[in-house]
């Protein structure tokens, strides 16, 4: 996980000058108006009022200090050596652990206390100097404050779990994982147990932050609340589940989906967070011209609309704010989900996997029910296709998620999973295609210097000549060393006729060259192209993303 600026990490020891301040004995004053001293101990004893002879001694420490530049990446089970709380009082930050010797940066190596306070934990230990500011950064995301969590673990650890309240002190620390991470922007927690941990890591922007580790007693117990929180039966908790909760905080009600699967020695829990905003049709989001088609396809469509994308690309939020603004226009909508991921007022959602039914039974008491919108949560499966091609025959509106890049693997996977080519001729298909595009931090963005590999590759599209300079963020406070502001969500919408149907099927094979296929994906590059020429995109989103 990159968390600091790598490429602007000089490989040169501090100065002097810095040594001093960093160990605090000149104050930062005087190390900002004297900063740019080469290491002459004779002007900065005039301009600091330091002895001389002190600063010899001090000089002396310095010259013979290693020095860490900490460009490589930190193993989880080094930070497990030293405490967080002696981390951030001291400054210091493990980075290495060879055969029994620790290896330990400092902002101020020589410190006697520092010293002691380590050593009441892991006895050899070498210690190097080096930068203060990359060690505070280092320590922002490594040893992130995560009290909340701690303290409620560690008292039902030492409760022995199960006594007289202790469910309500899970369901807290279920609470308080999760509010870790969607203070943290993180799209998931990662929840791991095994023979000898437990621990759970956030995953924010495709990057994984550093673990947490819990107390191993309350494996067993944590992931049986969650589990029977969710609402899975007794005798199925040792099962594969997709579930959902929710979670209060004091700005909101979050929804989280929860997958779960059993390991060989444990368990992976998986707890994915659904930002309620991103469940709001903005119209902001959209050009004019969009908004007008999806307002005009969700009043008068009555064929088959797919929301469609990669793992992680928005589908199901947009489900949800597309849900909301049919339920505002007063129509009957029945949603069919396997779990319930966000409650909609005024919608009738089933979760199916409750039910214990089949989509082919569900199909049928739900064609009963007179509804207007009947939506699916996710197309994944031929039973799926089938009744939405049922659906759709009995004249009503169906909007379904389905994994799928381009318009035309859409398609593609709507034929393979056996849904009737006469259908998709004679009816059509509108395709709504949803993007997360995470947007580079403003506060510490810099210029990136392309390699000769970028400039060669750059040459080979005239498009991305309009753009002047690349940007990067290497990670600042801010963003949480992430190098990522926010996430803007990205929606085009193609609505194919019938004709155009019945032109593709004279050779499917031909699809993907399909000029007319091609307008959302054209969109989506145009988008890319003019958050690159803000500085808002860099070289690697612009290419993973238009890459289709």
């Amino acid at each position: 996980m990159a968390v600091t600026p790598k490429d602007y990490r000089s490989g040169e020891k501090i100065k002097f000058i810095k040594y001093l301040h960093q160990r605090k004995l000149i104050s930062e004053t005087q190390y900002n108006v004297n900063q740019d001293i080469v290491d002459d101990i004779t002007l900065i004893s005039t301009q600091t009022s330091i002895k001389e002879s002190l600063l010899s001694i001090y000089y002396q420490e310095w010259n013979e200090s290693d020095y860490e530049v900490l460009k490589e990446d930190i193993s989880d089970d080094v930070l497990g050596y030293v405490s967080a709380d002696i981390c951030r009082k001291y400054n210091i930050i493990p980075y290495k652990l060879d055969a029994t010797t620790l290896y330990i940066a400092a902002s101020d190596p020589h410190n006697l206390s520092m010293r002691k306070a380590v050593s009441a934990t892991y006895k050899n230990c070498k210690y190097s100097l080096s930068d203060n500011i990359i060690i505070q950064s280092l320590l922002h995301v490594y040893y992130r404050n995560v009290t909340a969590v701690t303290v409620v673990a560690e008292r039902l650890a030492d409760d022995n779990a199960y006594k007289t309240g202790s469910a309500d002190d899970y369901d807290k620390l279920i609470d308080e994982v999760v509010l870790d991470g969607f203070d943290y922007d993180a799209t998931d927690v990662h929840i791991i147990a095994n023979s000898k941990d437990l621990s759970y890591r956030l995953r924010t922007h495709h990057q994984f932050f550093p673990r947490v580790m819990l107390p191993r007693s309350l494996s067993l117990p944590f992931k049986n609340r969650l589990l029977i929180r969710a609402g899975c039966p007794f005798n199925k908790l040792k099962h594969v589940q997709d579930a959902a909760i929710s979670v209060k905080s004091d700005r909101s009600e979050i929804p989280v989906r929860v997958s779960f699967i059993p390991t060989q020695d444990g368990y992976s829990i998986v707890l994915r967070i659904i930002r309620d905003q991103y469940t709001q049709l903005d119209k902001n989001l959209f050009s004019n011209k969009q908004w007008t088609s999806l307002i005009f396809e969700l009043q008068y469509n009555k064929g088959l609309m797919l929301i469609s994308g990669p793992v992680g690309s928005g589908k199901t939020t947009f489900y949800y704010g597309v849900m909301k603004r049919l339920a505002e226009n007063r129509l009957k909508v029945i949603s069919i989900e396997d779990p319930i991921e966000s409650k909609i007022s005024h919608t009738f959602q089933m979760d199916i996997s409750q039910e214990k039914l089949s989509f082919q039974q569900t199909m049928k008491i739900i064609l009963r029910q007179d509804p207007d919108v009947l939506m699916i949560g996710e197309i994944r499966e031929d039973d799926a296709v089938r009744c939405v091609s049922e659906a759709k025959l009995s004249g009503n509106m169906v909007i379904g998620t389905i994994h799928a890049q381009s318009p035309w693997d859409c398609i593609i996977k709507l034929r393979r999973l056996g849904y009737p080519e006469n259908q998709l001729i004679s009816q059509g298909v509108c395709i709504l295609l949803s993007r997360l595009i995470p947007i580079i931090c403003q506060e510490c963005k810099v210029p990136h210097q392309l390699s000769q590999q970028e400039e060669a590759l750059l040459k080979q599209y005239s498009e991305l000549g309009a753009i002047k300079k690349w940007y990067h963020s290497p990670g600042c406070k801010k963003c949480h060393y992430s190098g990522v502001k926010t996430i803007k969500p990205f929606y085009d919408i193609l609505s194919i006729p019938p004709a155009k149907m019945a032109e593709l099927a004279l050779d499917w094979n031909k699809m993907r060259f399909d000029t007319y296929l091609q307008i959302p994906v054209e969109n989506l590059k145009r988008h890319l192209l003019s958050h690159a020429i803000s500085g808002e995109c860099d070289l690697k989103t612009y290419f993973e993303f238009s890459s289709v």
